[in-house]
C-alpha cells in the first residue's frame, strides 16, 4: 500500500509549492513551461514500483511450496 502512495509524491509537492508561493498550481506549471522547466520524481515512483513488487513477491511466497534445500 506504501508502494501506491508513493505515486503521489509529486502532485502533493506540486500542491504545497504552489500554496507557499500563492498562486494556483496550473499557474505553476505555466510558469515552469515559460521557463522550459519541468521538474521530475523518478525516485517515487520507481521506489514505488519496487515496493508493490515487493509485496507481490511476499504474498506470492505464501502460495509456493516448500522445498527442502538440505536432507
Amino acid at each position: 500500500l506504501g508502494g501506491v502512495f508513493a505515486f503521489f509524491t509529486q502532485g502533493q509537492f506540486e500542491a504545497a509549492l504552489a500554496k507557499e508561493a500563492g498562486v494556483s498550481v496550473q499557474d505553476l506549471h505555466d510558469l515552469w513551461n515559460t521557463l522550459k522547466q519541468k521538474p521530475s520524481c523518478a525516485l517515487p515512483i520507481v521506489s514505488g514500483i519496487l515496493a508493490i513488487l515487493g509485496g507481490a513477491a511476499v504474498a506470492v511466497s505464501q502460495f509456493l511450496p516448500d522445498k527442502q534445500l538440505a536432507k
